[in-house]
C-alpha cells in the first residue's frame, strides 16, 4: 500500500495551554482530528460531504506518545498519513512537529477507523459507497 500524508501548520492557541505554560494533552487528539479532516479534504474526500452521504467514521483506538512539549504561539506542524485501509477500516499516523529552533518530534500517534452508517453499524465501504472505495483505492494503490 502507498501512503499519502498530508502537511497542517499552525500556532499553539493561547487556550490550548494548560496551567503549567504548556499544551494540554488532549489538545493533541484534536490536532489529530485537524491532520485527518485536512487530508481527506486534500484527498477529495471531505468529512462534511461523507457525512451527507450517510459515511461516518468513528474512532475505535487513539494512542499518543509525548515527546517534547509544545506551549502557546509557539509554531507546529502535523503529518498525517493514510496509514492502513480496508473495506471496513481506516487507519491514520500523526506526527506533531515543534518548528522553533531546531526542528523537535513533539508527539506520534495513529488513530483507527470503522466505516459505519448513520445507524453506526458497520459497512463495507466499497460495496455500499463504491466511489469513496474507489477514490481511496486509486490514492493508496490497493
Amino acid at each position: 500500500m502507498r501512503e499519502i500524508t498530508g502537511v497542517h501548520r499552525l500556532r499553539v492557541r493561547y487556550n490550548e495551554a494548560d496551567s503549567m505554560g504548556v499544551t494540554y494533552y488532549a489538545n493533541y487528539l484534536n490536532w489529530f482530528t485537524l491532520g485527518r479532516t485536512e487530508l481527506l479534504r486534500d484527498l477529495g474526500l471531505p468529512y462534511a460531504q461523507l457525512e451527507r452521504a450517510g459515511l461516518l467514521l468513528p474512532v475505535l483506538e487513539v494512542h499518543c506518545r509525548y515527546l517534547a512539549p509544545t506551549a502557546y504561539d509557539d509554531p507546529i506542524r502535523i503529518e498525517t498519513t493514510l496509514a492502513n485501509l480496508s473495506r471496513t477500516r481506516m487507519g491514520f499516523r500523526y506526527r506533531v512537529y515543534l518548528e522553533t529552533g531546531p526542528e523537535r518530534l513533539a508527539a506520534e500517534g495513529s488513530t483507527e477507523h470503522a466505516f459505519v452508517d448513520r445507524h453506526l453499524r458497520p459497512i463495507d465501504v466499497k460495496k455500499h459507497f463504491p466511489e469513496v472505495w474507489q477514490r481511496l483505492s486509486e490514492l493508496v494503490g490497493s
